[in-house]
């Protein structure tokens, strides 16, 4: 009979994450904050960032990031104000928040938001300058 090592009962920690399907809520229960996603997983975030890197091709902060402003977009499109969107996702200041928009995206909350509406709300083509409506 063989011994059994005890490395050989301990699950690998790459299994472990790999079972986890509830990511975008983990995100913001971490409040996007890569060493507290990586605590509530139970592994280091040394790991964490090995498992990102391999399996998500981007580290984990930058999907935090990315996830945060995804969530962002979608709190503006449905009319929720700059003040609030900054306080749900957890920004101090609502400047903070605009700075962080404006550099994911490349265009600030407020113009983001009135391109939105103009979009749904204009006919076909009207929203663009360089479209002729016949």
């Amino acid at each position: 009979m063989g011994t059994t090592h005890i490395s050989n009962l301990k699950e690998p920690m790459s299994h472990k994450l790999k079972k986890i399907q509830d990511w975008p809520e983990r995100a913001r229960a971490a409040k996007w904050c890569a060493a507290m996603l990586a605590q509530d997983c139970g592994v280091s975030l040394r790991t964490l960032e090995r498992f990102f890197q391999k399996n998500i091709c981007k580290s984990p902060k930058l999907w935090l990031t990315e996830q945060r402003q995804k969530q962002a977009l979608e709190l503006l499109h449905d009319g929720s104000s700059i003040k609030e969107i900054a306080a749900i996702l957890g920004y101090r200041h609502a400047a903070h928040f605009s700075r962080d928009f404006k550099t994911h995206w490349c265009i600030c909350p407020t113009n983001e938001r009135f391109y939105h509406w103009s979009i749904r709300i204009a006919p076909l083509g009207r929203h663009l300058p360089f479209i002729t409506v016949l």
